[in-house]
Protein backbone atom coordinates (compact mmCIF):
# COMPACT_ATOMS: atom_id res chain seq x y z
CA UNK A 1 0.00 0.00 0.00
CA UNK A 2 2.80 2.39 0.92
CA UNK A 3 4.68 1.82 -2.34
CA UNK A 4 1.47 2.12 -4.36
CA UNK A 5 0.67 5.45 -2.72
CA UNK A 6 4.16 6.83 -3.41
CA UNK A 7 3.97 5.64 -7.01
CA UNK A 8 0.57 7.25 -7.54
CA UNK A 9 1.75 10.54 -6.07
CA UNK A 10 4.91 10.60 -8.17
CA UNK A 11 2.93 10.00 -11.36
CA UNK A 12 0.79 13.11 -10.88
CA UNK A 13 1.50 15.99 -13.28
CA UNK A 14 1.77 18.35 -10.27
CA UNK A 15 3.30 18.15 -6.77
CA UNK A 16 0.60 18.34 -4.12
CA UNK A 17 1.39 18.95 -0.48
CA UNK A 18 0.90 15.63 1.28
CA UNK A 19 1.12 14.94 5.00
CA UNK A 20 2.04 11.38 5.90
CA UNK A 21 1.88 10.34 9.53
CA UNK A 22 3.83 7.18 10.14
CA UNK A 23 6.01 5.36 12.61
CA UNK A 24 7.77 3.55 9.77
CA UNK A 25 10.98 5.17 8.55
CA UNK A 26 10.62 3.42 5.19
CA UNK A 27 7.37 5.35 4.62
CA UNK A 28 9.11 8.67 5.17
CA UNK A 29 12.56 8.27 3.64
CA UNK A 30 11.64 9.98 0.36
CA UNK A 31 9.79 12.90 1.90
CA UNK A 32 10.97 16.45 1.24
CA UNK A 33 10.76 17.11 4.97
CA UNK A 34 10.38 14.81 7.96
CA UNK A 35 9.27 16.16 11.32
CA UNK A 36 10.14 14.02 14.33
CA UNK A 37 7.84 14.47 17.32
CA UNK A 38 8.78 13.58 20.86
CA UNK A 39 6.25 14.02 23.65
CA UNK A 40 4.09 16.12 21.31
CA UNK A 41 6.90 18.53 20.43
CA UNK A 42 9.12 18.83 17.38
CA UNK A 43 12.49 17.35 18.31
CA UNK A 44 14.03 17.37 14.82
CA UNK A 45 13.20 18.11 11.22
CA UNK A 46 14.85 17.71 7.84
CA UNK A 47 15.41 15.18 5.09
CA UNK A 48 16.14 11.54 5.81
CA UNK A 49 19.83 12.11 5.06
CA UNK A 50 20.14 15.17 7.30
CA UNK A 51 18.26 13.51 10.16
CA UNK A 52 20.49 10.44 9.97
CA UNK A 53 23.40 12.77 10.67
CA UNK A 54 21.82 15.21 13.12
CA UNK A 55 19.20 13.26 15.10
CA UNK A 56 20.26 10.39 17.34
CA UNK A 57 16.60 9.48 17.89
CA UNK A 58 15.76 9.30 14.17
CA UNK A 59 18.89 7.27 13.41
CA UNK A 60 18.01 4.83 16.23
CA UNK A 61 14.46 4.40 14.89
CA UNK A 62 15.78 3.79 11.38
CA UNK A 63 18.40 1.26 12.46
CA UNK A 64 15.99 -0.60 14.74
CA UNK A 65 13.36 -0.91 12.02
CA UNK A 66 15.75 -1.98 9.30
CA UNK A 67 17.59 -4.50 11.50
CA UNK A 68 14.17 -6.04 12.31
CA UNK A 69 13.35 -6.35 8.61
CA UNK A 70 16.58 -8.26 8.02
CA UNK A 71 15.83 -10.58 10.93
CA UNK A 72 18.57 -9.18 13.18
CA UNK A 73 18.25 -8.56 16.86
CA UNK A 74 17.98 -4.97 17.94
Amino acid sequence: TDAALRSALSSLPYRPTVFIISQRASSLMHADRIILLEDGRISASGTHESLMQSSKEYAEIYHLQFSEKKGGAA
